[in-house]
C-alpha cells in the first residue's frame, strides 16, 4: 500500500501495512493481491462504468475500508462512481489553492501526520467562522463520506463550550449508524481532548507537541495544489457511470451484491 502524498504528509508506523492487512484477514502472503485482481476483474465487467482503469493502490483503499469485504467493495466503487455523475458540483473543485483560497476563514480540515500506536490516524475540523449552520456539510458528508468513500472511526470528540452543539448532534444523528453516535463526545477543554488522544500526536493549539493546526492546513494546501496532485483528482473525477449502460438484474443486485463477477477469495 503505497502512499500518493508524501510520507511527511501521512506517516506510518512499521507495522501499519501488516496489522491494516491483518484486520482485513489479508494479511498472509498475495491475499491482498488476488483480492485487487477480483476487484479489477469485477470493474472491467461493468459497462456503466466510464473509467476503469483505477489504481492497484486506491483499490487496496477501498478494500481495506470494507475490512476486506469484496462485495462491499464492488459497492463502494459503484457509489461513489455513481455520487460524481449524480452530484457533479462536488467533485469539480481539484486545486486547492485556487478553488478554496478563503477556506480557512470558514472552516479548517486535515488529517494528522503521524498514526497513533495502534495505527489510527487523528482527523480534525475546526469551524472557524462566527456563524455557521451544519446543513452545508451534510449533503456532502452523507453521499461522498458515508456511501462513497467510507472510513472506520473509533471516537468522535467535539470540543465547545456552547450548548448548540447538542443541536448540532441531533442533526447528524440521522444521518450516521447508532453505533458511531455512540461513540460521539462531547468535551470543554483541551485538556479532556488529551484524556483520549495522545498528546504528542496533537497539534500545539490543543497542547499537543505538533505543528499549530494552520500551519499544517497550509502545508496541506500546498501539497493538493501541486501539479500531480490536481491532475490525479483530474482523473479520478472522470470515474463517473454511464446509467443508461447500467444492467438492470434486481434479484442480483439485491441478493448477490453488484452485478458481475462473483467468486469467492479463498486463502490456505
Amino acid at each position: 500500500m503505497t502512499n500518493f502524498l508524501g510520507n511527511y504528509f501521512l506517516q506510518h508506523n512499521p507495522n501499519t501495512l501488516h496489522n491494516v492487512r491483518k484486520k482485513c484477514n489479508l494479511e498472509k502472503p498475495l491475499a491482498m493481491e488476488q483480492a485487487i485482481d477480483l476487484l479489477e476483474d469485477w470493474i472491467q465487467k461493468q459497462d456503466h462504468f466510464v473509467k476503469k482503469d483505477f489504481h492497484r493502490g486506491y483499490l487496496e483503499r477501498v478494500i481495506i475500508s470494507t475490512k476486506g469485504s469484496i462485495e462491499k467493495a464492488k459497492t463502494r466503487v459503484d457509489k461513489i462512481c455513481t455520487m460524481r455523475t449524480m452530484l457533479p458540483h462536488l467533485f469539480e473543485k481539484c486545486d486547492v489553492k485556487r478553488d478554496f483560497p478563503k477556506l480557512h476563514e470558514t472552516y479548517i480540515n486535515l488529517h494528522m501526520p503521524k498514526l497513533t500506536d495502534d495505527n489510527n490516524r487523528i482527523y480534525i475540523a475546526k469551524v472557524t467562522a462566527k456563524s455557521l449552520t451544519p446543513d452545508i456539510f451534510l449533503e456532502a458528508y452523507q453521499h461522498s463520506v458515508i456511501e462513497g468513500y467510507g472510513f472506520g472511526v473509533k471516537g468522535i470528540y467535539l470540543l465547545s463550550t456552547s450548548k448548540l452543539i447538542y443541536t448540532f448532534i441531533n442533526m447528524v444523528k440521522p444521518f450516521i449508524s447508532a453505533k458511531i453516535a455512540d461513540r460521539i463526545r462531547v468535551l470543554k477543554d483541551v485538556e479532556s481532548l488529551q484524556d483520549y488522544l495522545p498528546k504528542h500526536l496533537l497539534p500545539e493549539d490543543y497542547g499537543g507537541s505538533q505543528k499549530s493546526l494552520l500551519t499544517l492546513y497550509d502545508e496541506w494546501v500546498e501539497e493538493l495544489s501541486t501539479e500531480k496532485h490536481v491532475a490525479y483528482t483530474k482523473e479520478m473525477r472522470l470515474a463517473r457511470t454511464n446509467e443508461a449502460l447500467r444492467r438492470k438484474d434486481k434479484c442480483q443486485e439485491d441478493y448477490l451484491g453488484m452485478p458481475g463477477t462473483f467468486k469467492i477469495l479463498s486463502i490456505d
